[in-house]
């Protein structure tokens, strides 16, 4: 499905990329969520040659309205000094139905970073995820769906996401594959400073070094929780939804993202609900729930193994060893 490109943002863009005093992104991060993105963004932030926002999950192009928010993407790139990479790392980007055509409007010779987990444990992490938010619904929800039941009813949220090579296939046409890092979660598991380097060597800066994986390592990275208790579920669910509701969305409206995002980490919101209504990590997929799956992902796995030129039928295997959880 095609979409129309608001005439307005290619003025914007070249308004705001002839400003010495406004910058925009040179480096986009789009996916995919629960494939340790955070670890990855995290490192990137500790490199001194690389400029993140303070806020992760900018999801600027992904907006319908960009055109008419287009001052606050610079805005949000105004500390930048003389880093040679500025960074958006949005892993809502790849699997959008827009980013991509927003991203060659304004910023058309942006390099590309991925990372792709085997779409099993992919689903697996992000429907945990998932269920803190409620699978983003007004209302708590009163009881839990099975894996298979929430990718029935939140396809979108959950299947859509660990559909790589439908994705890819827009950003393919619209940049080219010179522009693109692509790796696994396995490069990120097995490999980590190998391909470090050959990010370091992609981006055109200085090797990452151990200190820059240290200061990452201080940083929270989202690891995998399942509630303690259906009752605990219930209460959290309910306690979540009068939060985001409530007075987030209120600060929010009225103080900005920045300002409520700021309070959120300052009170430790999330460490708190976390440590009263959870426990680490979360229960093995059956067997059958891994195959239904694997069904439902197969052919996209065998696309991207064709679209990328790597062996990936590793990933449909049912009986694979359990993956790190992020």
């Amino acid at each position: 499905m095609s979409m129309d490109v608001d005439p307005r943002l290619a003025e914007l863009a070249q308004r705001a990329t002839s400003d010495p005093d406004k910058h925009l992104p040179n480096l986009l991060g789009i996916g995919a969520p629960k494939s340790a993105t955070t670890w990855l963004s995290n490192v990137l932030d500790a490199h001194p040659q690389v400029f993140m926002p303070t806020r992760k999950e900018l999801n600027a192009l992904h907006y319908e309205n960009f055109a008419d928010r287009f001052d606050e993407y610079p805005a949000y790139f105004s500390g930048c000094g003389d880093e040679l990479i500025r960074c958006d790392f949005s892993v809502r980007y790849m699997a959008s139905p827009r980013a991509h055509l927003h991203a060659k409007t304004v910023i058309p010779h942006t390099r590309i970073v991925a990372i792709l987990r085997d779409p099993v444990s992919q689903i697996q992490s992000h429907y945990w995820h998932l269920l803190r938010q409620n699978f983003h619904q007004a209302v708590p929800l009163v009881t839990r769906p099975s894996v298979l039941e929430a990718i029935e009813q939140y396809p979108d949220l959950l299947l859509e996401p660990a559909l790589y090579a439908k994705h890819l296939k827009r950003w393919f046409a619209e940049f080219p594959v010179d522009q693109f890092f692509i790796r696994c979660h396995e490069d990120v598991t097995e490999r980590r400073q190998a391909t470090l380097d050959e990010l370091a060597q992609f981006l055109g800066i200085d090797t990452f070094e151990s200190t820059h994986l240290v200061a990452a390592g201080k940083r929270n990275a989202r690891q995998g929780v399942q509630p303690k208790s259906e009752k605990a579920r219930r209460i959290y669910s309910r306690l979540y939804t009068w939060i985001a509701r409530g007075p987030y969305l209120w600060i929010k409206k009225w103080a900005g993202m920045a300002v409520a995002d700021r309070l959120k980490d300052l009170l430790q919101v999330r460490r708190v609900m976390e440590q009263l209504f959870f426990r680490p990590a979360y229960p093995e997929l059956s067997a059958g729930e891994k195959a239904a799956i694997v069904a439902l992902v197969r052919g996209d796995v065998l696309e991207l193994e064709r679209m990328l030129g790597r062996p990936l039928q590793h990933w449909l295997r049912v009986n694979q060893d359990k993956a790190m959880h992020e």
